[in-house]
């Protein structure tokens, strides 16, 4: 069986480091690589263009905290070679090189504290952290300060300057932020 396809070839779902379980974001690095999160294994799977696997962030079907752990990822994204990653179960964002080296985290320690960080997405040295169940998206620069937020914390809503249990964000070619509020 497949899971997935990548530019019409098929995963091989009988394979470790291939088989996905919840796969939940996709993106693209500038050599085209695929990174893949695959939620349920706590990890992000990293692919050449035509499909064959490269290489792993995470420990497969381990939880964990420590830098080199991830805890249902659910979000990605990749800007200036740095891959953001959302790490759902541990509350955080964490930042690698493309390469898989460890650079940090956006944790509580950064000025806010998130209860739910479903997506991240990055352009133009900021970061836009989409924080569900606080119904924002909190800004930050690339010295990982708090710069802004979209949206009004802890104030779900349908006015304009509100969201509703915002689920994914992506920033088009044109800089514009766009979120899928999911309730409204």
């Amino acid at each position: 069986g497949t899971t997935d396809q990548a530019n019409g070839s098929a995963f091989d779902t009988n394979s470790t480091n291939t088989y996905l379980w919840n796969p939940m974001d996709i993106a693209f690095d500038s050599s085209n690589r695929i990174y893949v999160v695959d939620q349920l294994h706590h990890r992000i799977q990293r692919f050449n263009s035509d499909g064959s696997y490269l290489s792993t962030i995470g420990i497969t079907d381990t939880r964990g905290s420590d830098n080199d752990s991830l805890d249902t990822p659910s979000g990605i994204d990749i800007d200036s070679n740095r891959i953001y990653i959302a790490d759902l179960g541990n509350k955080r964002i964490k930042i690698y090189r493309t390469s898989g080296d460890f650079l940090g985290s956006i944790t509580a320690a950064n000025g806010v504290t998130f209860l739910s960080p479903v997506d991240v997405a990055a352009k133009d040295n900021k970061i836009y952290i989409l924080d569900q169940a606080r119904h924002c998206v909190y800004i930050f620069n690339d010295s990982l300060t708090h710069i802004g937020t979209l949206g009004e914390e802890d104030t779900p809503g349908t006015s304009y300057n509100h969201f509703n249990s915002p689920s994914k964000i992506q920033i088009n070619d044109d800089d514009e932020i766009i979120v899928s509020d999911t309730s409204n």
